[in-house]
Protein backbone atom coordinates (compact mmCIF):
# COMPACT_ATOMS: atom_id res chain seq x y z
CA UNK A 1 0.00 0.00 0.00
CA UNK A 2 1.55 3.61 -0.87
CA UNK A 3 0.10 7.04 0.06
CA UNK A 4 1.32 10.03 -1.00
CA UNK A 5 0.44 13.61 0.36
CA UNK A 6 1.98 16.85 -1.25
CA UNK A 7 1.48 20.40 0.70
CA UNK A 8 2.76 23.94 0.82
CA UNK A 9 4.35 25.37 4.36
CA UNK A 10 4.56 29.06 3.76
CA UNK A 11 8.00 29.59 5.12
CA UNK A 12 11.75 28.90 3.41
CA UNK A 13 12.81 25.06 2.78
CA UNK A 14 15.77 26.02 5.77
CA UNK A 15 13.12 26.60 8.06
CA UNK A 16 11.34 23.31 7.36
CA UNK A 17 14.38 21.43 7.19
CA UNK A 18 14.77 22.71 10.85
CA UNK A 19 11.81 21.25 12.26
CA UNK A 20 11.33 18.16 10.02
CA UNK A 21 15.44 16.86 9.66
CA UNK A 22 17.44 18.61 12.38
CA UNK A 23 14.57 18.14 14.98
CA UNK A 24 13.52 14.45 13.80
CA UNK A 25 13.45 13.42 17.23
CA UNK A 26 10.98 16.33 18.64
CA UNK A 27 7.90 15.88 16.58
CA UNK A 28 5.72 15.37 19.53
CA UNK A 29 6.14 18.85 20.30
CA UNK A 30 4.38 20.02 17.01
CA UNK A 31 2.09 16.65 15.64
CA UNK A 32 -1.34 16.18 17.19
CA UNK A 33 -0.96 12.47 15.98
CA UNK A 34 2.58 12.01 17.95
CA UNK A 35 1.58 13.34 21.89
CA UNK A 36 5.26 12.54 22.51
CA UNK A 37 8.38 11.40 21.00
CA UNK A 38 11.99 10.82 22.67
CA UNK A 39 15.50 10.03 21.14
CA UNK A 40 15.89 6.57 20.14
CA UNK A 41 18.22 5.23 22.53
CA UNK A 42 20.88 3.30 20.38
CA UNK A 43 24.17 4.59 18.45
CA UNK A 44 23.48 6.85 14.82
CA UNK A 45 24.04 4.70 11.98
CA UNK A 46 23.75 7.78 9.56
CA UNK A 47 26.16 10.18 9.24
CA UNK A 48 25.03 13.78 10.12
CA UNK A 49 21.95 12.74 11.11
CA UNK A 50 20.71 13.81 14.48
CA UNK A 51 19.81 10.43 15.64
CA UNK A 52 19.40 6.71 15.10
CA UNK A 53 15.34 6.81 15.16
CA UNK A 54 12.94 8.18 17.62
CA UNK A 55 10.31 6.44 19.71
CA UNK A 56 6.76 8.02 19.42
CA UNK A 57 3.64 7.19 21.42
CA UNK A 58 0.97 7.80 18.87
CA UNK A 59 -2.59 8.91 18.73
CA UNK A 60 -3.50 6.94 16.06
CA UNK A 61 -5.85 4.19 15.58
CA UNK A 62 -4.78 0.43 16.32
CA UNK A 63 -1.27 1.94 17.70
CA UNK A 64 -0.10 2.72 20.68
CA UNK A 65 3.80 3.26 20.57
CA UNK A 66 6.31 2.88 17.39
CA UNK A 67 10.14 2.62 17.45
CA UNK A 68 11.52 4.44 14.29
CA UNK A 69 14.81 3.73 12.47
CA UNK A 70 16.24 6.35 10.26
CA UNK A 71 17.36 4.88 6.94
CA UNK A 72 17.94 7.70 5.21
CA UNK A 73 19.04 11.33 5.85
CA UNK A 74 20.43 13.70 3.05
CA UNK A 75 20.28 17.62 4.61
CA UNK A 76 21.93 19.09 0.85
CA UNK A 77 18.39 17.13 -0.52
CA UNK A 78 16.25 17.74 2.01
CA UNK A 79 15.20 14.23 2.34
CA UNK A 80 14.57 11.92 5.28
CA UNK A 81 13.28 8.49 5.45
CA UNK A 82 13.00 6.34 8.67
CA UNK A 83 10.83 3.07 9.01
CA UNK A 84 9.11 1.58 12.10
CA UNK A 85 11.13 -1.01 13.30
CA UNK A 86 8.63 -2.19 16.38
CA UNK A 87 4.91 -1.20 17.15
CA UNK A 88 3.05 -1.93 14.24
CA UNK A 89 0.30 -5.00 13.98
CA UNK A 90 1.46 -8.16 13.27
CA UNK A 91 -0.19 -8.38 9.98
CA UNK A 92 2.63 -5.59 8.88
CA UNK A 93 5.69 -6.66 7.48
CA UNK A 94 6.83 -2.97 7.26
CA UNK A 95 6.24 0.62 7.06
CA UNK A 96 8.28 2.95 5.32
CA UNK A 97 7.77 7.11 5.26
CA UNK A 98 9.68 9.15 3.17
CA UNK A 99 9.82 13.05 3.58
CA UNK A 100 11.22 15.07 0.91
CA UNK A 101 11.52 19.31 0.28
CA UNK A 102 11.28 21.42 -2.41
CA UNK A 103 11.97 24.80 -2.68
CA UNK A 104 9.17 26.98 -4.20
CA UNK A 105 10.12 30.54 -6.04
CA UNK A 106 7.39 31.85 -3.34
CA UNK A 107 9.51 31.58 -0.73
CA UNK A 108 7.56 28.57 0.18
CA UNK A 109 7.78 24.94 0.57
CA UNK A 110 6.71 21.81 -1.23
CA UNK A 111 6.27 18.99 1.45
CA UNK A 112 5.70 15.75 0.11
CA UNK A 113 5.38 12.80 2.66
CA UNK A 114 5.27 8.83 0.78
CA UNK A 115 4.12 5.83 3.06
CA UNK A 116 5.02 2.38 1.96
CA UNK A 117 3.36 -0.31 4.13
CA UNK A 118 3.41 -4.03 3.48
CA UNK A 119 0.94 -6.58 5.28
CA UNK A 120 0.29 -10.21 4.51
CA UNK A 121 -2.28 -12.30 5.37
CA UNK A 122 -6.01 -12.33 5.34
CA UNK A 123 -6.39 -10.10 8.02
CA UNK A 124 -3.29 -7.47 6.14
CA UNK A 125 -6.04 -7.81 3.13
CA UNK A 126 -8.79 -6.72 5.14
CA UNK A 127 -7.57 -3.96 7.34
CA UNK A 128 -6.23 -1.96 4.37
CA UNK A 129 -9.11 -0.23 3.53
CA UNK A 130 -9.56 0.82 7.10
CA UNK A 131 -5.46 1.77 7.60
CA UNK A 132 -5.99 3.26 4.14
CA UNK A 133 -8.01 5.73 5.39
CA UNK A 134 -5.98 6.54 8.92
CA UNK A 135 -3.17 7.03 7.19
CA UNK A 136 -4.44 9.09 4.72
CA UNK A 137 -6.06 11.09 7.78
CA UNK A 138 -2.63 11.15 9.71
CA UNK A 139 -0.65 12.33 6.75
CA UNK A 140 -3.03 15.30 6.63
CA UNK A 141 -2.82 16.27 10.17
CA UNK A 142 0.65 16.16 9.78
CA UNK A 143 0.39 18.31 7.28
CA UNK A 144 -1.61 21.08 9.39
CA UNK A 145 -0.02 20.21 12.16
CA UNK A 146 3.73 21.29 10.33
CA UNK A 147 2.39 24.07 8.52
CA UNK A 148 1.54 25.75 11.67
CA UNK A 149 3.95 25.16 13.96
CA UNK A 150 7.04 26.72 10.92
CA UNK A 151 4.58 29.18 9.80
CA UNK A 152 3.40 30.65 13.35
CA UNK A 153 6.73 29.08 15.69
CA UNK A 154 3.59 27.57 17.79
CA UNK A 155 1.80 24.13 17.97
CA UNK A 156 -1.48 24.09 16.27
CA UNK A 157 -4.34 24.77 18.49
CA UNK A 158 -5.35 20.94 18.91
CA UNK A 159 -2.12 20.37 19.47
CA UNK A 160 -1.82 22.98 22.21
CA UNK A 161 -5.28 21.82 23.68
CA UNK A 162 -3.32 17.92 23.82
CA UNK A 163 -0.19 19.16 25.43
CA UNK A 164 -2.24 21.40 27.78
CA UNK A 165 -4.16 17.81 28.65
CA UNK A 166 -1.25 15.75 29.26
CA UNK A 167 0.46 18.48 31.50
CA UNK A 168 -2.68 17.83 33.95
CA UNK A 169 -2.48 14.16 34.06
Amino acid sequence: MHLTHTFTVRAPIAAVWSVLGEDFDDIGAWATAVPDSRRAARPIEIDGAPSAGRTCEVAVPGFSAIDERLTRFEPDRHTLAYEVIAGMPRFVTGAVNTWTLRAAEDRSTAVTTSIEMRTRGLIGLLARPAMRLNLARTQRSLARDLATFVETGSPSEAKQRQLAKLAGR
